[in-house]
């Protein structure tokens, strides 16, 4: 029972990670650029995604419809964090040990 919890805190903790340059890029007047939303962002983007895509018959419901889905997530993100934007997000992160 305690793996099966952390194996989902680990899964809604990395689509958090994955959906944060997003997030960040789409919620830049919050004082926590979107960072208390990025795992729900995530889960949901990902979750909408796969929906989408199997209703509209690109994927089929199976493993390799929610991996597809979810590299699309990334892909985005990826997207998002393009011209610097990787670099703005660990200054943000980390101040400390900021990129210069």
């Amino acid at each position: 029972m305690i793996g099966i919890f952390l194996l989902w805190y680990l899964a809604i903790s990395f689509l958090g990670v994955l959906a944060f340059p997003l997030v960040y890029r789409l919620l830049p007047g919050l004082p926590d650029r979107g960072y208390a939303f990025a795992r729900t962002a995530g889960w949901l983007l990902w979750g909408y995604l796969f929906w989408l895509l199997t209703s509209f018959g690109f994927t089929q419901n199976n493993m390799g419809g929610l991996v597809f889905a979810l590299l699309l997530v990334a892909g985005v993100s990826v997207l998002a964090g393009r011209g610097g934007g990787f670099k703005e997000v660990i200054q943000w992160v980390n101040p400390r040990n900021a990129i210069s």
